[in-house]
């Protein structure tokens, strides 16, 4: 798969999903300069992909770091915060079970080291109070690329 193809894999998944999310990628820093941004929202961040032989053809594994969250409060509490991580989660839950389902069917593909982890006002998304759940796993795929 090419950096393309993974990104289009993870949008068409957020943009299946109920309730409607916004889909961005790129840095963190990017998003985190945005003033537009709208909530719920997700952000992609494709790190780095490893490459190996197997079976006499190439194999990419890319690493996904997906994160959906919802804008919060610096003074809200934790009933208020942990519902906005709970609907996160929902929403989390909901986009792996797609994606689980999308690659089923295609038998050099498969998805592993699957986490969610939770996050509550966190600063590291920009000027918005942010609250939500980063999923992470590996894609692997097979490397189609024509190098002749």
């Amino acid at each position: 798969m090419t950096r393309a193809e993974v990104r289009t894999f993870i949008q068409d998944g957020v943009n299946a999903i109920v309730p409607v999310v916004e889909f961005n990628e790129g840095q963190l820093s990017d998003f985190a300069a945005q003033r537009s941004n709208q909530y719920p929202s997700t952000l992609l961040i494709l790190e780095d992909v490893d490459t190996k032989v197997d079976m006499s053809a190439p194999l990419d594994t890319w690493k996904i770091n997906l994160s959906v969250f919802m804008q919060d409060r610096l003074d809200s509490t934790p009933d208020i915060y942990e519902g906005l991580v709970d609907s996160c989660d929902d929403m989390a839950r909901k986009l792996i079970y797609k994606y689980r389902n999308i690659i089923s069917g295609y038998k050099l593909v498969s998805m592993e080291s699957v986490s969610r982890s939770k996050f509550v006002k966190s600063p590291k998304y920009g000027p918005d109070c942010l609250t939500g759940v980063e999923i992470s796993f590996t894609l692997t795929a097979p490397d189609k690329s024509n190098v002749c």
